[in-house]
């Protein structure tokens, strides 16, 4: 069988990944093999080694390859794979194409969409859309929270789902839901960039080594993309070097925020860390950076090893 999920709106579309694999393992209680795999430097012989490839032990087999459309050669090769139809029609071997982007307007997936059985686009959500989303989302879940808690997190989140659901989730281990004050919002820092994933980053940041390892597994567990942890780490050496050039110049954080297009929050809480960076340490962690990336994409590191080794690099 062959599944093809795509579209911007990730948060939702790797919500219904998430759902389709945990459907497949209830499916096979007897026992599957299960591989995921970046399609970006894949040969088609990697592919369907990968999918094709039998288990002693286990007759059916789950197979998740993520952002083929970043791979233009291997794409190709996909459309004219003689396997794809049959591998498409097996009922116990699941393939998932999973893409970050739509692949609508691409002339070489409609051939690949004509084989699959099920194809769903997850485009971005308006404010009222995601609104509504979040709220049957929770009831779902059995969690109550208050129609005027989830439009204050939407509206503050602008269009970010992922920030949205964890400011939602940090609302209702708060108060269980019930309406909040401004005062609460404010102590809870909702609407700012500080989600699930950002006191990681920060333990990161702040030299707390042995507790962002133990949060950096939990997110692995919670099957976080490893791809955009390391780009968040990225994100902040490159905001500590942007607002510590400012602050040499003697540039005040009112206008840095101006300055740099950053919200005032972000740049005061990456201003307490540049006097912890000397412009050497950064620089070395760009050399890191830039080792750690090259050699993931390769296939010469894993993902997450890279996001643990940039971490203890940037935390030592």
């Amino acid at each position: 069988m062959l599944i093809v999920l795509h579209g911007k709106n990730t948060f939702r579309s790797r919500r219904k990944l998430l759902e389709l694999i945990d459907v497949y393992r209830k499916k096979h209680e007897g026992g599957f093999s299960y591989e995921r795999a970046q399609a970006e430097n894949m040969t088609l012989n990697e592919l369907s080694s990968i999918v094709q490839s039998a288990s002693l032990f286990d007759n059916s087999k789950l197979v998740v390859l993520e952002n083929l459309l970043n791979n233009k050669k291997l794409k190709k090769d996909v459309v004219e794979w003689e396997s794809l139809p049959d591998i498409a029609k097996q009922k116990d071997n699941l393939l998932i194409l999973f893409e970050e982007s739509s692949v609508g307007k691409d002339k070489d997936y409609k051939d690949i969409l004509k084989n699959a059985s099920k194809t769903q686009e997850f485009k971005e959500l308006s404010t009222r859309d995601s609104v509504k989303w979040f709220k049957s989302y929770f009831e779902n879940q059995d969690k109550d929270i208050d129609i005027s808690n989830i439009n204050i997190v939407v509206s503050a989140a602008q269009g970010d789902m992922w920030r949205a659901y964890n400011d939602l989730e940090k609302i209702y281990a708060y108060n269980k839901g019930s309406k909040l004050s401004q005062k609460e919002i404010s102590a809870l820092k909702i609407g700012s960039e500080e989600a699930q994933i950002f006191p990681t980053i920060d333990d990161v940041f702040y030299g707390n080594i042995d507790k962002a390892i133990y949060k950096i597994q939990l997110h692995w567990k919670e099957d976080y993309f490893p791809q955009q942890f390391f780009h968040m780490l990225e994100r902040q050496i490159k905001l500590i070097a942007l607002i510590k050039e400012q602050k040499e110049k003697g540039v005040v954080q009112r206008a840095m925020a101006k300055n740099l297009s950053l919200h005032p929050f972000v740049v005061k809480k990456t201003y307490n860390l540049c006097d912890k960076y000397s412009w050497q340490k950064i620089e070395n962690i760009y050399q890191r950076i830039e080792s750690l990336e090259v050699k993931s994409k390769t296939g010469q590191l894993q993902p997450r090893l890279a996001c643990e080794l940039l971490s203890v690099a940037i935390a030592s």
